[in-house]
């Protein structure tokens, strides 16, 4: 069964973002609470958005969130278009909150270009018998298909076979199949060697066992990337009755017609600027910059069985994931937008593809809307709408941590400062690595991810909703932010790597 969700359709105006949905047939989740979709302009949100404060908001961080946890964005999974609705609305935010647009065209979108091979029709593989005959396999169900890049061979090969090394050197051409009869992660060691770079086979058959596989269907294949790189040769993995007849030597050829090609993917980070003013001694801050960061991107529907996905339910609507990173981040733009201006500019960039290998963040460090050189810091805001039992204070309160804090003297300089912030609680399942501040971090920038996201029970489940997440909790994670935001801007504070870091390595 296909999944059909309701998306947003999300316009901006000169003046404001008019937001509309419309349900597709055969949608399979109601959602709890209709998100505000009428005109920011209507409802007073851009009146709200640009007025003085008190400090960060729960009400606000509720309402960022319940909109891109809504199902209207079916998950913001990268390259969909409920990915490129909520870049959309994320946009019009950063529009209304008077933010200076950084991306293409005078825009807040940078596109992320990306590139995912799709089987353009269920691909095609038939094995010749010794009397002449042809077998026809079912794909998926048969054989299973595992490219290297996209396929360069097709049409039909002779096949031969080898059971050792010695066999496979006598036998590998480029023009021919080869049929593997050792096991297989051994033998595709002996593919690798480089004496055989010339003329190794550009499609091998091996054994995939009594098991049967699942359909292949035409649609997306494999994971979407800058780029998809390969020899253009083919593993195919025959199953079951194939397979036992693959090992007896009863195919002579292989007829293989792959369907695979190569498309492009669109999705787009979402970048504005606070512009900094300097101070009169040092009027140079303002062309110093610091990046908050938080990806906007979740993993999509889910087969029903997977993520706690259900036929009521199927879309994992990542709110603490990311959206809570993303919502505070919005706050933290209008809670500054809202007093003077910082010595040094901040950028404010929301990244798409974190899920799928953190591509938007590394996208931008290698095109850059502020140059590298000169920006000072990056924090990234990564799962912060419930509270981790293990960063709680003596009053049981609970505070945000920020991964790697040992490694920069920015985490202590926070602490001096009052502000409630913790290390990381647990540095074994380095959380440092694994979000999009190690791509800002690879380059050299100073970078932290703020989270408390160390517990959450809904972590990539479909139960991942807007009402589960302590919005006081993510107000007190804002005050943090702020004040690091603020500390850091003004100018007298500039965090420095400690001696030997970042050792992105370890």
């Amino acid at each position: 069964m296909k999944y059909r969700a309701g998306l947003a359709l999300l316009v901006l105006s000169a003046s404001a973002s008019v937001v509309s949905s419309r349900a597709r047939a055969g949608a399979r989740h109601e959602p709890r609470e209709a998100p505000p979709f009428e005109s920011a302009q209507q409802n007073g949100q851009a009146d709200a958005l640009r007025a003085s404060h008190d400090g960060p908001a729960a009400e606000n961080l509720r309402r960022t969130v319940q909109v891109l946890a809504s199902d209207a964005f079916e998950g913001r999974l990268l390259g969909s278009e409920g990915s490129r609705a909520a870049a959309r609305y994320m946009a019009a935010q950063f529009e209304l909150l008077g933010l200076e647009p950084l991306g293409a065209e005078g825009t807040f979108l940078a596109p992320v270009q990306l590139v995912q091979r799709r089987f353009t029709a269920p691909p095609v593989l038939r094995l010749g018998l010794a009397d002449g005959g042809l077998v026809t396999l079912r794909p998926g169900l048969d054989f299973g298909v595992f490219p290297n890049g996209v396929p360069e061979a097709q049409g039909v090969l002779s096949l031969v076979s080898a059971a050792t090394e010695e066999e496979l050197r006598d036998v590998a051409a480029s023009d021919v199949a080869l049929a593997l009869l050792a096991a297989p992660a051994r033998a595709r060691r002996w593919l690798d060697a480089p004496e055989l770079a010339e003329r190794r086979p550009k499609v091998v058959l091996e054994s995939g066992g009594a098991r049967q596989g699942r359909p292949l269907e035409a649609g997306p294949f494999g994971p979407m990337a800058p780029t998809i790189e390969g020899d253009g040769a083919v593993r195919i993995a025959l199953y079951g009755e194939h397979a036992a007849a693959l090992e007896a030597g009863a195919y002579r050829s292989v007829e293989f017609q792959p369907n695979l090609s190569l498309e492009p993917v669109s999705d787009s980070n979402v970048v504005g600027l606070l512009r900094g003013v300097g101070t009169p001694e040092r009027p140079a801050l303002a062309e110093e910059a610091l990046v908050v960061s938080a990806h906007r991107d979740h993993i999509g529907p889910q087969p029903i069985g997977r993520a706690g996905a259900t036929e009521s339910d199927q879309i994992a609507n990542g709110a603490d994931d990311d959206a809570s990173g993303c919502a505070v981040a919005l706050e933290l733009a209008r809670c500054l937008a809202a007093e003077p201006r910082l010595a040094r500019s901040v950028v404010f960039v929301l990244v798409t593809g974190e899920e799928s290998g953190m591509f938007g963040s590394k996208d931008y460090v290698a095109r850059p809307a502020w140059p590298i050189e000169r920006t000072v810091l990056n924090l990234n805001l990564e799962m912060l709408g419930m509270p981790d039992p293990l960063s709680l204070d003596e009053g049981g309160t609970s505070r945000p941590w920020l991964t790697g804090f040992e490694r920069s003297t920015l985490g202590e300089a926070l602490v001096g400062l009052g502000l409630a912030v913790v290390p990381d609680p647990r540095p074994r399942m380095n959380f440092f690595l694994r979000s999009d501040n190690v791509s800002f971090a690879r380059v050299g920038i100073v970078a932290h991810t703020l989270s408390s996201g160390g517990d959450n029970p809904h972590y990539h489940q479909v139960r991942d909703e807007w009402h589960t997440l302590d919005y006081l909790h993510m107000a007190r994670c804002a005050e943090v932010a702020l004040g690091a935001l603020r500390a850091v801007g003004s100018g007298t504070l500039t965090p420095v790597w400690r001696e030997g870091e970042p050792r992105l390595g370890r």
